[in-house]
């Protein structure tokens, strides 16, 4: 086997049996992965799944988040009420129905991001 380290009295144990091209067994690798899984709830690295919401940790992230949800979806209103006149003829009215559509909604989605429902994960 031309791929596999030959053995070194000085070689760390945790590097014995690793081939040449980095390749473990799947047993080795789902040790390491569980060992290293434990040691950084240990330290408290990671946050546990039930415990994060999933919402923007500083103020920053919640006021740009915030921006690009309303500005998003005026874009997107403005954007469909002018093809949609142009299409059908009927400048300005559907600009004007979707460009408020996409103002309420850009206002609903800040409005979720501040209030969540109870029962959403």
């Amino acid at each position: 086997m031309l791929d596999t380290l030959p053995p070194s009295p000085y070689q760390p144990d945790a590097f014995r049996g690793i081939t040449a091209w980095g390749g473990q067994n799947v047993a080795e690798q789902d040790n390491f992965d569980d060992r290293l899984r434990q040691a950084r709830a240990r330290k408290g690295l990671d946050i546990a799944p039930e415990k994060g919401e999933g919402k923007p940790v500083s103020g920053n992230g919640v006021g740009f988040r915030a921006g690009v949800e309303v500005v998003s979806a005026l874009i997107v209103g403005i954007g469909l009420g002018t093809i949609l006149d142009r299409w059908l003829g009927t400048w300005p009215w559907l600009f004007l129905v979707f460009f408020l559509m996409g103002g309420v909604a850009g206002v609903l989605n800040v409005f979720r991001l501040f209030n969540p429902r109870s029962g959403a994960k």
